[in-house]
């Protein structure tokens, strides 16, 4: 029995093999240790993003100005398919927009997830991405990509407020040329050329500011970082294959009705005061020039040196100049030098070049750490807190939105379009919701833009147009404003006005449903439909 508890000796032929064995399971832990080491920081940073987006999700609809009315024109693409659409004569499809990028996402995802969740999907993926884009810069240019969490304060600033879909499908795309611009410098192969050339129209096709400002961007790295003629014209062709594109569609919209030929500038104060509302997101008040200047400094206090290659701080320079001194107008395009804010901090992160590798993270940088990220955490939280009472002040939509048939055609009154919530009058285009989620025809509707997917006929738009009337709807008057064509008329507004906006109403016009700030009024079915049906009389009397 104790012969059988003694070990036998192992042949030295095997000792071998369980040694190399034990080497070879040593090292494979020891690559995959580095390899996850390495990654660890981009894993962190994309919970991080994904966390970031709860905003996004919290509320019913996004607090985005502009949005509702992007949903509804990927609904009105779907609905222009159907042959039984009532609207459809008004319209026409406008396939070469820059928009299409943006819209595109949406469509496809609408009839598994419905169009209100499929916005919120591509809006969430934009605005991860641009963290995530801003690290993928940091490590190309030497940055240490650790501080890019602190650019995830910027995804919700002045563009996402105000709505600007495309504009921020664009971003990351954007960040990705300049990446590949980077990348490419030294590089002999074409696939790298290739790839930039694809991405730049495809970023046509996503946005032309955002197009424009990375080539703008692009090229000044490119000059200031090659020295050598004849290999900065070379990293410069993939940038002339999108200048056809730009020229084709400047030439198709430039006879449009809705491009105002004209530049306005409004060069004052508020592009230095209105930096920190834009970049936050947030009403102006001094505390928030201390948040906004930590988010810059944090990386520095913590011992991070500041690249002192020029080239580097190119695209921060270049972004800059377009906020100081780019026009607030173009031909009919708001808010142009606004918007680019959102580039600041990630730009600035680029430069913030790593600690020397002989240095040991001191207790008092991992103070400066751990404050970045308690910051970031907490103006996330206080944006969800704002998006939460947004959502309280937006309740009562859904109860009007569930009276109303499908398929007709509203009138928008948005008199009290504003909430103490965001820095954008989130309500201003809110019942377009109801063309993206019923179907039918809200109005004013962006359809009149030359930029959009799904635009009026020349002929056949309105008398309510964007801005003309959205802006001023007191000013409503049933004859001037064709008042006979709408079934319903949604009014956000703190009291009914009903008499004073209907009193010259040819049909009759009753409120059938008030909650929180929403009035809907029904103008008579029998009155309405004999109206349409004079209309549609005269107009064929007029076509033959």
């Amino acid at each position: 029995m104790a012969e059988n508890l003694i070990a036998e000796p192992v042949p030295k032929g095997d000792q071998s093999k369980i040694m190399q064995t034990h080497s070879s399971v040593v090292s494979n832990a020891r690559s995959i240790s580095s390899m996850l080491s390495g990654k660890r920081p981009m894993l962190l940073l994309l919970m991080a993003s994904a966390l970031a987006t709860l905003p996004v999700w919290l509320p019913s609809y996004p607090p985005m100005t502009d949005l509702p009315q992007h949903a509804a024109q990927v609904t009105l693409l779907r609905s222009l398919q159907d042959p039984g659409f009532q609207f459809s004569n008004l319209f026409e499809i406008n396939w070469f927009t820059p928009y299409l990028v943006g819209y595109l996402p949406i469509y496809v995802l609408t009839p598994a997830v419905g169009v209100v969740t499929a916005c919120k999907i591509v809006v969430a993926l934009s605005l991860a991405a641009l963290p995530l884009s801003t690290a993928l810069l940091m490590r190309e240019t030497g940055a240490d990509p650790y501080w890019a969490f602190l650019s995830i304060p910027a995804m919700y600033g002045f563009s996402y407020y105000w709505g600007f879909l495309n504009f921020l499908v664009a971003v990351p795309i954007g960040m990705v040329v300049l990446w590949l611009v980077i990348r490419g410098i030294g590089t002999t192969g074409t696939a790298n050329t290739w790839w930039l050339a694809l991405l730049l129209n495809l970023l046509f096709f996503c946005h032309a500011l955002i197009c424009g400002f990375f080539v703008i961007v692009s090229v000044s790295y490119i000059l200031s970082e090659v020295n050598i003629r004849r290999v900065a014209l070379r990293t410069l062709v993939p940038f002339v294959s999108v200048v056809p594109l730009a020229l084709i569609w400047i030439n198709k919209t430039s006879s449009h009705p809705a491009v105002h030929r004209s530049i306005r500038w409004d060069l004052g104060w508020e592009r230095f005061s209105g930096f920190v509302p834009r970049l936050l997101g947030v009403e102006p008040h001094p505390n928030y020039l201390f948040v906004a200047a930590a988010l810059f400094a944090i990386p520095k206090l913590a011992g991070a040196r500041l690249n002192r290659r020029v080239s580097v701080w190119m695209p921060l320079a270049v972004c800059t100049i377009v906020i100081l001194f780019a026009p607030d107008n173009i031909y009919g395009t708001d808010f142009v030098f606004q918007r680019f804010t959102l580039f600041m901090l990630p730009f600035f992160l680029m430069g913030v070049s790593q600690r020397e590798p002989a240095c040991t993270v001191s207790r008092e940088q991992r103070l400066y750490h751990l404050f970045a990220m308690i910051l970031v955490a907490a103006l996330t939280i206080a944006t969800c807190f704002r998006t939460l009472a947004y959502d309280r002040a937006a309740s009562g939509f859904d109860g009007a939105l569930r009276l109303m048939e499908p398929n007709q055609r509203v009138l928008s009154m948005a008199i009290d379009r504003d909430t103490n919530f965001t820095i954008s009058p989130p309500f201003l285009q809110f019942a377009a919701w109801y063309s993206a989620k019923k179907g039918g025809l809200v109005e004013p509707s962006s359809a009149f833009w030359h930029v959009e997917l799904v635009r009026y006929k020349p002929d056949r738009v309105p008398k309510v147009r964007e801005r003309d009337f959205e802006w001023h709807p007191r000013e409503f008057s049933w004859s001037k404003y064709d008042g006979q064509n709408y079934r319903y008329f949604l009014v956000s507004n703190v009291s009914d006005e009903g008499s004073t906006l209907f009193r010259n109403s040819t049909c009759p016009v009753r409120l059938i449903y008030s909650s929180n700030r929403w009035w809907l009024y029904e103008q008579d079915r029998k009155c309405y439909q004999q109206k349409l049906r004079e209309n549609d009389s005269s107009r064929s009397t007029q076509s033959g």
